[in-house]
């Protein structure tokens, strides 16, 4: 009876633990990826979906070349090993189960077998088995099991370089033989194109996780009031406001062809988003001011190339002086840099947003509106004759 007792405490203490540990692990994964080494004994093994590493050192690096990863645990059990099979030493099964999305690509279903150990008051890992779940059928119809990490199929002769990009990025469905795919199961990526959205998120932690072991998060509330001061809903309200307070005919061309530009520039980034659909990194929250349906998506940032839109308008189409363009500059450039510390986008989403926002100011100077064309617009709006056009009485 005492020895039945016994067992039930060391089977309750051992499902906290299991709790407590998978809760760490995951979240160490997710997020602090770098530190995870910590969690392993200096001879621990893993064996992830087919791909041995031994020594925590080699798992360490093993580990950090996977895509950066969001793990949603559905289901957990864990038991005690019996004393006698591992010497005497206090060590746990732990058995768990989910889906794991990784960078951009699909979520997939996932079992995880640890085998921890107790030592020097802390949980380790001696042995670690990941594996990605198919159903029998799926596999019986591949070429064979997977005998190393799973990988993204690659492209088919039939689709070009450009298909592929925004198949892979956006979802959808295609032929496949005599079978139709759903993307969201079979993205077809181009090996070059998988190598670099995976090293994008790579940099995009590494830049994050460096600044803010420099400087912490007490940056973060100005990260905050950057994206308010580049938010489309001020700018488009308050440059009307603008065009209403300052009615003057040497402004009406500079007024009426940037607010053009902002509307261009909502345009564009709204279809490159629906387009790619890209997804935000993993670690962004969903805490942002007025946002749409698109704005879920991270490709390219609106508020890069809408801030840097409106420093290349000023400074090299509309021309103001070099005291008034410097600070736009250090604006668009802070803005820019924040969305990457904000967790709101990766390096290439920035840097994309910064090319077409410049692209988008040439673009505006190449059309450029005449005064009268300008003069009119502005007559259509406020239903009032202005000064400035041929028709004015």
């Amino acid at each position: 009876m005492i020895a039945k007792e016994q067992l039930k405490d060391k089977i309750r203490d051992a499902c906290n633990v299991a709790e407590e540990f998978t809760k760490l692990y995951y979240e160490s994964i997710d997020r602090m990826r770098h530190q995870l080494s910590r969690h392993y004994i200096d001879t621990a093994v893993l064996v992830w979906n087919g791909t041995g590493s031994v020594g925590k050192d080699q798992i360490q690096k093993f580990l950090e070349a996977l895509p950066s990863s969001q793990h949603t645990v559905t289901s957990l059990d864990c038991q005690p090993v019996l004393e006698e099979a591992v010497s005497g030493q206090f060590t746990l099964l732990i058995q768990a189960a989910g889906h794991v999305h990784f960078g951009s690509g699909e979520t997939k279903p996932f079992q995880q077998t640890f085998l921890i150990t107790a030592a020097a008051d802390k949980w380790k890992i001696v042995s670690d088995c990941f594996r990605l779940q198919e159903p029998i059928e799926s596999r019986s119809e591949s070429r064979g099991p997977h005998t190393e990490a799973e990988r993204l199929p690659l492209p088919t002769g039939r689709d070009s370089l450009l298909h592929s990009v925004f198949s892979f990025l956006r979802g959808g469905s295609i032929k496949m033989g005599k079978k139709t795919a759903d993307y969201r199961e079979k993205r077809e990526v181009p090996q070059v194109l998988q190598a670099l959205l995976q090293l994008d998120v790579i940099i995009t932690d590494k830049i994050c996780y460096i600044v803010e072991k420099i400087v912490g998060r007490k940056w973060h509330p100005h990260y905050k009031a950057l994206e308010i001061s580049c938010h489309g809903i001020p700018w488009l309200a308050g440059w009307l406001a603008f065009i209403w307070l300052w009615s003057s005919p040497s402004l009406y061309q500079m007024q009426v062809n940037f607010y053009l530009g902002l509307l261009v520039d909502i345009f564009v980034v709204a279809l490159l988003k629906a387009v790619t659909r890209r997804r935000r990194p993993r670690a962004n929250q969903n805490d942002m001011f007025a946002t749409v349906s698109v704005d879920k998506f991270s490709f390219p940032s609106g508020h890069a190339t809408r801030a840097c839109y409106i420093a290349h308008f000023f400074t090299c189409v509309y021309g103001v002086s070099v005291v008034m363009g410097i600070p736009v500059i250090l604006w668009a450039i802070a803005v820019s840099l924040s969305r990457v510390l904000l967790r709101r986008h990766h390096v290439l989403d920035v840097t994309a947003g910064v090319f077409v926002g410049i692209l988008e100011s040439l673009f505006i100077s190449y059309i450029w509106l005449s005064q009268e064309h300008c003069v009119w617009i502005l007559s259509m709006i406020t239903d009032e004759k202005l000064e400035g056009g041929e028709y004015h009485v």
